[in-house]
């Protein structure tokens, strides 16, 4: 029986039933409130307006939580997709009301057989101790070292881990069959302390190198051309500084500076990528599109 028919069948069991009934006249305003409702929501659903008879249905049962109104709450979820939800208000259902007739418990086992077509299970278990998840960014209880079952619509799902001192974990996770899923993550930890220093301190290091090796190479340049201008002045005849002793020691000063200095550049840059080359690099981590069971 598709959900199509069942629902028409529930509605005519809610307009028939004695829904939470009591005297009108000695009732509470909420379980009045609730009523009307559930009366509204009934209306909706013979319209086939599943999301406004879902939400009358849900503040019915807010106002007054009578297990009836449950049958009809799971139906209008299933029509607008609620899957996992409308499973739970099913089963309650069947659980809770003991006033049901034999053809409200029947129509509510259908639904739900139609329901769980639409399911299916991801088993989560995250370490370490005091972990937090979430599916589709809703939180998920997670049961300490034992596996947590979450009921999830067909199709792609977000999931996320975290922990207190431990890198953070996300990734899509695929339901396509009623069979369960199984994430189970160890998430690794994060460096602390001197460690953070340290790659940040290495990482400056390169840096300071590199901005050292291009000023050194910047002046041992200046310093070379300047050597080669004196040594011009000096050996042209033409030149006032001609054999000029003062220019000649002065031009050998320059160049043994230039050599000196672009020497030490090449070192600065060369040590400045070796640091930066060798700088921890943080790692990441994906699920593994070859299995369900991940573990880092």
């Amino acid at each position: 029986m598709k959900l199509r028919a069942l629902v028409l069948v529930s509605v005519a069991l809610a307009a028939a039933r004695p829904a939470f009934a009591q005297d009108e006249a000695t009732e509470s305003t909420a379980r009045k409130e609730s009523r009307a409702m559930f009366r509204r929501g009934v209306a909706a659903a013979e319209q086939q307006h599943w999301a406004e008879a879902r939400d009358d249905f849900v503040r019915a049962y807010e106002l007054f939580a009578h297990p009836s109104i449950l049958l009809d709450l799971g139906v209008s979820r299933s029509h607008v997709g609620e899957f996992a939800q409308a499973e739970k208000d099913l089963t309650r259902f069947l659980a809770e009301d003991s006033g049901a007739t034999p053809d409200e418990l029947q129509t509510a086992r259908l639904a739900l057989g139609e329901v769980r077509k639409h399911l299916g299970t991801l088993r989560i278990r995250v370490s370490p101790a005091g972990a937090t998840a979430t599916v589709d960014q809703r939180p998920v209880a997670l049961a300490g070292d034992s596996f947590t079952d979450v009921r999830l619509a067909m199709g792609p799902h977000e999931v996320a881990a975290t922990a207190p001192g431990h890198a953070k974990w996300s990734g899509r996770v695929v339901i396509d069959a009623p069979e369960s899923k199984v994430v189970d993550l160890a998430l690794p930890a994060r460096a602390r302390g001197h460690a953070g220093a340290g790659l940040g301190a290495q990482r400056i290091g390169s840096f300071v190198l590199f901005g050292a090796g291009v000023a050194l190479a910047g002046f041992g340049v200046f310093a070379g051309v300047h050597s080669i201008d004196l040594a011009n002045q000096y050996n042209t005849p033409t030149e006032p500084n001609f054999q000029n002793p003062a220019t000649k020691s002065e031009g050998i000063a320059f160049r043994t500076a230039a050599d000196v200095t672009l020497a030490v550049a090449g070192a600065c840059v060369a040590v400045g990528l070796v640091l930066y080359l060798t700088a921890p690099k943080h790692t990441t981590v994906a699920l593994s599109a070859a299995g369900f069971t991940v573990r880092f």
